[in-house]
């Protein structure tokens, strides 16, 4: 048998952290409405980047509050937004509609490249933009796009979300993939033990 390793925690930002990160995309210009909309997706949603930058205006039910999107090994799921998401998702809808680009096969980011009309955002532009936010609200060189999905799902599970609920928001296959997420919380344990 081959030794087991220790899993490292996932990094995640504290509920002050969210809030300030959410804040800093300043302005109603595209870049900061598109900035603000991509933190407070993967804030909202707990999607993964490539989950993300696949999105289509056809995968979203704004009146319903949820986009469809395609998760790992082809599984569809549904994720739900908030009120502030559906709010920053209406205002960039409309500076995207003014520039008649939306269409339903559309993505919701397409490229910012000038040549590339039907492709959608690069992953790595994406991540630059996320890092460049998590780095003026903390000091950790190891939080990524993917933190502020841990972050979704830890913020979730604190505030009394059931794991097997926690596991379907984030698309896992294997509630043993979600249960990271306990060990976080030795807190919280101690009073649900109590």
């Amino acid at each position: 048998k081959t030794p087991k390793i220790n899993k490292e925690l996932p990094h995640y930002l504290s509920l002050k952290e969210v809030e300030d990160i959410l804040r800093l995309p300043k302005g109603n210009d595209e870049k900061s409405i598109r900035e603000k909309l991509i933190l407070e997706l993967f804030y909202a949603t707990g999607v993964r980047i490539s989950e993300l930058v696949s999105i289509r205006f056809s995968d979203i039910r704004l009146e319903e509050g949820v986009i469809y999107v395609m998760g790992k090994g082809n599984k569809e799921r549904i994720v739900m937004m908030g009120g502030y998401a559906q709010t920053t998702l209406r205002d960039y809808q409309k500076l995207l509609y003014d520039r008649q680009m939306i269409d339903p096969e559309n993505y919701l980011f397409p490229s910012l490249r000038r040549n590339s009309r039907n492709g959608h955002i690069a992953v790595k532009t994406v991540f630059n933009i996320v890092k460049k936010y998590l780095q003026q609200v903390s000091d950790n060189e190891k939080l990524s796009p993917h933190s502020l999905r841990h972050t979704f799902a830890t913020h979730m599970l604190n505030n009394g979300a059931d794991l097997m609920a926690i596991k379907d928001l984030l698309g896992h296959s294997s509630l043993s993939t979600t249960q990271v997420y306990t060990h976080l919380q030795p807190e919280k344990l101690k009073k649900i033990h109590k």
